[in-house]
């Protein structure tokens, strides 16, 4: 049975800049350690549905009114048809100064043999604590996975923050 080797993805994190969108950044790094139950759907060799729970660093994190993303929770499922699959999931990313973001993603991959693979997809902000309250934004992640579950995702996009958020954050600097 093929193990899913899902790489993370999004993301949260940004600077501050009036209403204009402002273009983000940033690496994250996920190991297999977590959560992760996987079944065989029966129809076909290969085809697998797959949930799991990682956490995650941000080796190049995103910045946003000073504060930087520090570690991420990603809970996703996943479905595997050879070697080709789909990803769908949160990541909710922690700053330095506690506060919080929460992002949609999904994709697609393309697995070797060995449970290694290439990973691609589109994530969007669905909410935020603190002077990410009210964020929106969105972009794109390119990712790799190696065999044993591990990964790295680029990350990048753009984000607005809502009108309190902004006031949050003036205070804040």
């Amino acid at each position: 049975m093929r193990t899913l080797v899902l790489v993370p993805v999004l993301i949260c994190g940004m600077a501050i800049a009036g209403s204009a969108q402002t273009k983000i950044s940033g690496k994250i790094s996920c190991s297999r350690v977590g959560t992760a139950d996987t079944g065989a759907v029966g129809d076909m060799p290969g085809h697998l549905l797959m949930f799991d729970k990682v956490t995650c660093t941000w080796p190049e994190p995103f910045t946003v009114a000073g504060a930087k993303t520090t570690t991420a929770t990603e809970v996703r499922t996943s479905e595997i048809r050879g070697a080709t699959g789909t990803v769908r999931g949160y990541n909710t990313s922690t700053y330095d100064n506690g506060d919080k973001a929460t992002a949609r993603y999904e994709g697609m991959s393309t697995l070797n043999a060995d449970g290694s693979g290439k990973f691609t997809g589109k994530w969007t902000f669905v909410s935020g604590t603190g002077t990410l309250a009210g964020i929106k934004g969105g972009g794109a992640f390119s990712a790799s996975g190696a065999a044993d579950g591990s990964g790295v995702a680029d990350v990048t996009g753009h984000y607005t923050l809502g009108s309190k958020a902004k006031a949050k954050a003036k205070k804040a600097m």
